[in-house]
C-alpha cells in the first residue's frame, strides 16, 4: 500500500491497483520513515506524493520492489561488485537492517563495499516505541559488529541522516550525516586529535566533486551545531522508523 484515498475509501497498491474497503486497521509493523523526512520516496515506488521526489539508489527495505531493485545478477548489484567507486550504505538500527547487509552479502557483494550507519538511540520513549534490534551494551550486538568488522564492512554509529545529494545524472552521489558522537571540550581540557583536525578543513576543498569512497569526510556544521558528515556511495538503503 502506497496511498489511502480516503474519499473512495480505497487503498492504492504499488502496481497502482485500487483496494476497497469499509473498515481499515493499519497495522503494517516497522514504517520506515528515514527517506520520508526528507520527503524522498522510495526508488521502487512508481506513485509520487506532491511535494516528494524519488532518488535513483535511495530505497527503503520497505519497498515492495526492493527485490527486484537488488535481484542477483541486475545493474545495481553488478555495479556494487564491479565498480570500484561504488558503495551500498544501509541506514537504521532495526533488525531489517541487519536483514539487508546480509541480503547483500548473499548476493555476492563484498562486505568491503558495504557500510552500516547507525542512528544515535532514541533517547524518549514516551511517545514513540524504539525498533532498535538491540539494546545498548547488547553482546550480541557487540558479537555481530566484530564479525562485520572482520569481514571489512565498515560500521559508523551515532549519525542521523540529513540529506541527499545527486549527481549531474540525477543518480544518488552521497549522504549527509549529522555527527551526534562529538563532544565539546570542557574549560581547560584539550580534545584529542585538535591539533591535526584544525589542519583539516570543514567544508569540501574546492574542485572536489565527491568525497572518497568508504569514508566520513568534514562537512560544516549542521542547523544545530553539529558537525556534518559526508558519504559518498551509489546505494541507500534505509531501515530504520526513526530520523
Amino acid at each position: 500500500m502506497v496511498q489511502i484515498d480516503r474519499q473512495q475509501k480505497c487503498c492504492v497498491l504499488h502496481d497502482g491497483s485500487m483496494l476497497p474497503y469499509d473498515y481499515l486497521i493499519v497495522g503494517a509493523g516497522l514504517q520506515d520513515d528515514a527517506l520520508h523526512a526528507l520527503r524522498i520516496r522510495s526508488w521502487g515506488v512508481e506513485h509520487v506524493t506532491d511535494g516528494y521526489r524519488r532518488v535513483n539508489g535511495a530505497m527503503s527495505a520497505a519497498d515492495p520492489s526492493i527485490r527486484d531493485l537488488l535481484v542477483e545478477g541486475g545493474t545495481l548489484v553488478k555495479s556494487l561488485i564491479w565498480n570500484p567507486l561504488s558503495y551500498a550504505v544501509v541506514y537504521g538500527r532495526s533488525l531489517h537492517a541487519y536483514c539487508v547487509v546480509q541480503g547483500l552479502l548473499l548476493r555476492k557483494v563484498p562486505a568491503k563495499k558495504i557500510i552500516l550507519v547507525l542512528p544515535p538511540r532514541l533517547q524518549d520513549a514516551s511517545r514513540q516505541l524504539p525498533v532498535d534490534a538491540f539494546y545498548e551494551g547488547d553482546e550480541v550486538e557487540k558479537k555481530i559488529h566484530h564479525i562485520l568488522d572482520n569481514m571489512g564492512l565498515k560500521v559508523f554509529q551515532g549519525y542521523r541522516l540529513l540529506g541527499i545529494q545527486q549527481c549531474n545524472r540525477e543518480r544518488l552521489k552521497s549522504l549527509i550525516f549529522e555527527d551526534h558522537n562529538y563532544r565539546e571540550p570542557v574549560a581547560g581540557e584539550v580534545a584529542q586529535g585538535t591539533e591535526k583536525d584544525s589542519k583539516e578543513p570543514r567544508t569540501p576543498r574546492e574542485g572536489t566533486s565527491q568525497t572518497p569512497n568508504g569514508t566520513m569526510e568534514d562537512f560544516g556544521s549542521s542547523p544545530a551545531g553539529l558537525p556534518q558528515k559526508i558519504l559518498a556511495c551509489r546505494i541507500c538503503i534505509t531501515a530504520d522508523s526513526v530520523n
